[in-house]
Order: C-alpha cells, then structure tokens, then sequence
C-alpha cells in the first residue's frame, strides 16, 4: 500500500447492470462498467498480483486482519476483490465485510441484493458478473433459531465460491461471537495482516497472530499502511 495521495483506477466488466461506483467518496454515475477508485491505494495491481500467486498455489480462503486499520483493510480488500475479478474472470470470487457503512456501502449500493434460501433476508449482494459480497453484521443479527439456519446457509454459500477475501472485523468482536466466528475460521488458513510501517508493535503484531493462528490460519503477508491514514480514520 502506499501512504501517498495518489490514485489508481482499475476497471472490471459487469454484465447485466452497469454502474459506476467511487470508493473515494466520489458521486456514483452510470456507465458501461464500474471503475473503482481507491485514493492511497497505487500499488493494488502489484498486490492483486501476489494475492492471484497466492490463490494459484492454494490459498484461495484469505482472510485479511489488521492492527487497528479497519477501514484501511476494508477498501484493502474491495479493492483487491474487484481486481482479482477482472483478471479472473471465470472465477467466482466473494468478499466478505461486516456493516455496509463507510466507502463499503458504495458497493452495496450498486449490488443486486438476493436471499440465502430458504430465508427472506437479502444476505448476498452480487456485484458484477463473478464478485458477489456478503455482510456477516447481516448474519450475526438474526436472532433466534433462524441464527443456526443462516449461519449454515451463509458457510454453505462461502463454500460454493471459488475465492474468498474476508476483511475480519477486530478480534474483540470475533471473541464476543465467537460460536458463530469459530465455525467461520475454521473454513480459512491464509492470513494478510495490514500494519502501519511507524506504529506497529510485536505485541500487536502477536495478539493477532496468536489468535488466527489458534484457528489454523497462518500469517502469509504483510501490507504496509500510512499513520496519515490512521490520523484521518481516527477525525
């Protein structure tokens, strides 16, 4: 990742809806394909490229933590997500985020919402012809013994996909569902970790290792991100 101001466009092909969705906080217009702008995010087709050699030898489960950079790792992910699906076209790739709020719900926006059988609720969100996006915030508050049913049909719809990207919410909040979550990691074993170059810490770094590694999942890789990010996060 870079910590500079500058942008990079990356395009992917979308069927049956065309859109145009920003995730720089730009307004979204309609056109013949989504362009996804990321600000502070140049270096994505370098990255896209590792995370594709990643997934040739294997690692196609990827989850994607990070030391208190969530909103970082969130346009991290959609990002990358987008251009895994463009250059892997016949792939079907889901990405995985908790809450549509922040540039997240630009994707939202633009995606066509549909149930998980046999329930009601819209819990996947097709975004383009092979990226589809599914809210585990969505999961996570349906109560009661329809909880269970949801839950299996969301890992069975994990499942059905060929590359998952899961942008992780914070440990705390794993900890606290941690029923629902365990069953989830267990389904992974690749982690990238996103980390600030100046603030990180080896305790940091450890917890949170520690705790993905407690699940089977091992640390693959790092993505570097700027304390200017973490200083506009926090305003």
């Amino acid at each position: 990742m870079s910590g500079n101001d500058d942008s990079q466009v990356f395009r992917f092909k979308r069927g049956s809806n065309p859109a145009f969705a920003r995730i720089d906080g730009g307004d979204c217009k309609t056109v013949s394909e989504v362009v996804c702008r990321i600000r502070n995010f140049k270096n994505v087709a370098k990255l896209g490229e590792s995370l594709r050699k990643q997934i040739d030898a294997g690692d196609n489960r990827i989850v994607f933590a990070s030391t208190g950079y969530y909103d970082s790792q969130k346009k991290a992910v959609f990002a990358l997500g987008c251009y895994l699906a463009d250059i892997m076209s016949k792939q079907k790739i889901l990405v995985l985020t908790s809450g549509k709020e922040g540039d997240a719900l630009k994707f939202f926006e633009m995606a066509e919402a549909r149930s998980l059988a046999p329930l009601e609720q819209s819990m996947v969100y097709d975004f383009g012809d092979n990226l589809s996006i599914l809210d585990l915030q969505e999961v996570i508050s349906i109560g009661g013994q329809q909880r269970d049913e949801t839950l299996n049909n969301a890992l069975d719809a994990i499942e059905s996909y060929d590359v998952v990207l899961w942008s992780a919410p914070p440990m705390q909040i794993m900890r606290q569902y941690l029923p629902f979550y365990h069953r989830l990691l267990h389904l992974f074993k690749a982690m990238n970790l996103v980390v600030s170059r100046s603030s990180m810490t080896t305790t940091d770094i450890n917890e949170v290792k520690d705790f993905f590694e407690s699940h089977g999942i091992s640390l693959k890789g790092a993505m570097f991100s700027s304390p200017e990010m973490k200083e506009e996060e926090d305003k």
